[in-house]
């Protein structure tokens, strides 16, 4: 099993998928800022708040689909997941939300400078929780990947170093 080739499966199932998510960002934004506008409350900071939980929630469906594509491609490819693939899909997740919590957080910029919010999350701190459960849920579909495929016991061996970079994911 090879990392580039996991890894283009993967993409060429969350790519058109993300692509789709990404205009719709832009309308769920905005139908949230019309919610308070209603309420002629859209220029608070509540209202950015509800924002800023939305990019967060767009970070995490992000993520989810691009977990969901690395599934189908693992699951796609016979034999046991290493570790190397493992570190290589965590860290493709981790610059891509990267990447993409920067151009969220772009994509509400108006909002905040409109609402002058007390306190606002970084774009580096959007993708912060979504990597934390996508990196566990990755571990969990290997292990049950490699268990499902009688490689259970066929772990390899792991040195001190490896589970240090794991451990700076």
């Amino acid at each position: 099993m090879n990392f580039d080739e996991i890894k283009t499966l993967a993409a060429n199932w969350y790519i058109p998928r993300m692509d789709e998510r990404r205009t719709n960002f832009s309308r769920l934004v905005q139908a949230k800022l019309a919610e308070f506008a209603a309420r002629g409350t859209a220029h608070s900071p509540p209202a950015y708040g509800a924002v800023e939980k939305l990019a967060f929630q767009e970070v995490e469906r992000l993520g989810r689909m691009m977990l969901e594509g690395y599934q189908q491609a693992l699951s796609a490819k016979s034999g046991v997941v290493e570790p190397p693939i493992v570190l290589g899909i965590k860290r493709d997740l981790k610059a891509t939300l990267e990447s993409e919590a920067v151009r969220i957080y772009a994509a509400i910029q108006y909002v905040r400078e409109a609402c002058k919010p007390a306190s606002v999350t970084s774009a580096e701190d959007l993708p912060i929780r979504a990597l934390q459960k996508l990196n566990a849920d990755i571990d969990l579909l290997c292990a049950k990947l490699n268990t499902e495929r009688g490689f259970a016991d066929a772990r390899p061996k792991v040195d001190l170093c490896y589970i240090h970079k794991l451990r700076r994911l």
